[in-house]
């Protein structure tokens, strides 16, 4: 996955997914959205980050992956944006 973030002035962080059909049909892609953004939603580091817009852009190994894994490489992008990692 990669992850993209814009500052927003919205007051408020928020995420966004893209997930192209090389990822799988649709099932797999809704699958990934409603996982990554529960994951984003459930972050600890959610709270240290600042008022930005994130873009997740799912890659096609993604496909394979299990929700802990999601969630431990979405924990790890999420803790570089804290940081202020770009």
């Amino acid at each position: 996955m990669t992850l993209h973030f814009f500052p927003n002035d919205g007051g408020v962080v928020r995420v966004g997914v893209t997930v192209s059909r090389k990822v799988g049909n649709s099932v797999v892609r809704h699958r990934l959205k409603r996982r990554i953004v529960e994951i984003f939603r459930r972050a600890p580091e959610r709270g240290a980050l600042p008022h930005w817009d994130f873009v997740v852009h799912v890659k096609p190994e993604a496909a394979a992956a299990d929700f802990a894994a999601l969630r431990h490489e979405i924990d790890g992008l999420l803790r570089g944006a804290a940081e202020g990692r770009r």
